[in-house]
């Protein structure tokens, strides 16, 4: 991709609020999570998870999914959510938004320390 990309404009810091109708297409992702979730084999030992958010804005579009896998994960397991964007995004919003608790919060057998999150400040349309 051309590196103009990297010239984006910045994400505005109050996406999270005006971004209702992205918010939307999770009800017709979520199949495609559960398809991908019930045809893996995820052993009940530790282990390791990571999931990318490419494009996660500002955060707030990416709860749903990341509480979706985690639910789906043995409570021995660590999740790491690692998410992705632009260097001129609003990252302070991203990690007040997207938090080990964020993701915990309503799942009683996942606890916030066994999980991470991870912000890289990067385009997704070039190698990492």
């Amino acid at each position: 991709m051309p590196s103009s990309f990297n010239r984006m404009a910045s994400m505005a810091s109050d996406y999270n609020e005006l971004s209702l109708s992205q918010s939307t297409i999770w009800r017709h992702a979520k199949p495609l999570f559960v398809k991908a979730m019930s045809t893996s084999s995820l052993p009940s030992s530790k282990l390791l998870c990571r999931v990318a958010d490419l494009g996660c804005a500002t955060g707030g579009n990416s709860i749903a999914p990341l509480v979706y896998v985690s639910s789906q994960l043995p409570s021995v397991c660590v999740m790491e959510a690692i998410l992705v964007d632009l260097p001129s995004n609003p990252w302070t919003v991203v990690a007040s938004t997207v938090t080990p608790e964020s993701i915990a919060a309503s799942q009683p057998h996942r606890r916030a320390s066994t999980t991470f999150v991870s912000m890289i400040g990067r385009t997704f349309y070039e190698p990492c």
